[in-house]
């Protein structure tokens, strides 16, 4: 029995499209469409407007095109672009790539283990839960893993990172960006935090302390190494590892408290 297919394309107007169980190809021209895939494997495209699109169940490939779109991949393994303007993208459930493009985008990974990449724009990117790679590109982004272990890119510009829970390894990139470690927040890796040049900034949550510190009391009070790096031992399996630094000379003077 031959798996029922649709290629659907929209109008100048404000479509509603609605794909059927196969694999579809949908494009929703010009106007602010309301796209949804259905069941298999489909190809959908916003086009111009402000769109949203709904991938449903299925490996999709869910495109946003022009304008401020609110791009989904429901469940499957799949892949959502936003390409131009100020998108929303949302994986879901699956192991997901999500594609920023151009403009701010806020991204949200969802469940599994999803990469995403926040291109052009000051972008704001949420791994979620599972094990989740995150590339802020250019701009100032905020990267946040969530859950597991994420592995947090920053690329170029001033760059927010938060690994979350797990054992995270962050680069902050060109820039002087700022790495945040809070309370519970596991054995994280910091590749390239640096004192000099593009100076970084490391937020500590309060909540790691039982009282005030200075932020020399917290040098001489948790500093350690690991196999000759410099590290933060905070107890209780909360620690962080600056693979590019020695001693923790002149760490004071980055340190802030949230």
């Amino acid at each position: 029995m031959e798996e029922d297919m649709a290629t659907i394309d929209g109008t100048v107007n404000d479509d509603d499209l609605m794909g059927t169980d196969g694999a579809d190809i949908i494009k929703g021209g010009d106007g602010d469409d309301l796209v949804k895939g259905g069941g298999g494997s489909d190809h959908l495209k916003g086009d111009a407007g402000d769109d949203v699109i709904n991938g449903g169940a299925g490996g999709d490939l869910v495109e946003g095109g022009a304008g401020r779109d609110t791009v989904m991949g429901d469940s499957g393994d799949d892949t959502i672009r936003g390409n131009d303007g100020n998108d929303n993208l949302s994986g879901g459930v699956g192991n997901d790539v999500l594609d920023g493009g151009a403009g701010n985008d806020k991204m949200f990974g969802g469940q599994g283990n999803d990469k995403l990449f926040g291109g052009a724009g000051n972008d704001k990117m949420f791994g979620g839960d599972g094990a989740d790679r995150l590339e802020g590109g250019d701009g100032n982004d905020r990267l946040s893993g969530g859950g597991d272990g994420d592995e947090l890119s920053g690329g170029q510009g001033k760059d927010v990172l938060d690994g979350g829970a797990g054992a995270d390894m962050l680069t902050g990139g060109a820039g002087s960006d700022t790495f945040i470690f809070q309370d519970g927040d596991g054995r994280d890796s910091f590749v390239d935090f640096t004192t000099g040049g593009d100076s970084d900034v490391l937020q500590l949550s309060s909540q790691l302390f039982d009282a005030p510190m200075s932020a020399q009391d917290v040098i001489d009070m948790y500093g350690t190494t690991v196999d000759g790096m410099a590290a933060l031992d905070f107890g209780d399996g909360d620690m962080i590892i600056f693979q590019n630094m020695t001693d923790l000379s002149g760490l004071a003077a980055h340190i802030e408290f949230i």
